[in-house]
């Protein structure tokens, strides 16, 4: 009985392995000048920490690993903003306007990668364990290899096919479809994969600003004025001081 329980607990251990795969994969180091940006239902939630924990100098910051359908990116935040209190100026504004086409375009263009990954974490998480518990570990992998199989190579032609929109090189795509194709968990994270790579140039706070109230735009406001306040400045020319007070002035003047 003790080698049979031994057995069906190594049973258990790939999908174990593969839940703790996948949760890592979550994990994202993070430059301090920039905030991540999660979808939600129809609303957009930016994150941002007040005291952050930093390894190697920059912060970490978890995806969401209960909701594979929906992608993260990472935004600046803190740089190049207009100073004073008015409106930004029309170009600012236009490159607002364009940064939040281009989520609405990944939102719309996504529909695959978001099937991809969900399909993909229902199988490693769901019916694979299943699988194992009523026929045996030969026989759920026998059944989950040719579905994820088949659905890594649906989701190669479709980044294959967005290449351009997204901005992935080929190199890039055929780098992510190998790591997909040889571990199950990053294919499981796709779309959050693709997605947190994608290259936004607009301030993280003024694009939340922008896009209310389909965002948290006064939650980060207070914590971005938070981090900004305890945040320590050191070795700063003129110019630098008269940036940081003129942004902290902004954050002060939306709360």
């Amino acid at each position: 009985m003790a080698l049979w329980d031994h057995l069906v607990a190594f049973d258990y251990t790939i999908w174990l392995l593969c839940a703790a795969l996948y949760l890592l994969d979550h994990l994202k180091l993070v430059e301090p000048s920039r905030l991540l940006c999660e979808e939600r239902t129809r609303t957009w939630q930016f994150q941002l920490h007040i005291v952050p924990f930093t390894l190697r100098g920059k912060d970490l910051y978890l995806l969401d690993p209960l909701r594979p359908w929906w992608g993260g990116f990472l935004l600046p935040w803190g740089e190049g903003l207009a100073t004073g209190e008015g409106a930004a100026p029309k170009s600012e504004r236009r490159a607002l306007r364009m940064a939040h086409r281009d989520l609405l375009v990944f939102r719309r263009q996504a529909t695959v990668l978001r099937a991809v990954s969900t399909i993909l974490a229902l199988t490693l998480f769901v019916l694979g364990p299943m699988l194992t518990a009523q026929r045996g570990l030969p026989t759920a992998i026998l059944i989950a290899l040719p579905i994820h199989v088949t659905l890594v190579g649906v989701s190669a032609f479709a980044l294959w096919s967005s290449r351009e929109w997204l901005q992935l090189s080929m190199a890039t795509v055929l780098g992510m479809v190998t790591e997909a194709l040889i571990c199950p968990p990053y294919a499981a994270s796709l779309l959050k994969r693709v997605s947190i790579r994608s290259g936004f140039q607009v301030d993280g706070v003024e694009l939340a600003r922008h896009l209310q109230p389909r965002s948290n735009f006064k939650e980060l406001v207070a914590r971005a004025t938070a981090r900004w306040d305890t945040s320590v400045q050191e070795d700063q020319d003129v110019t630098e001081e008269a940036g940081a007070r003129a942004y902290r002035a902004r954050l002060r003047s939306w709360t």
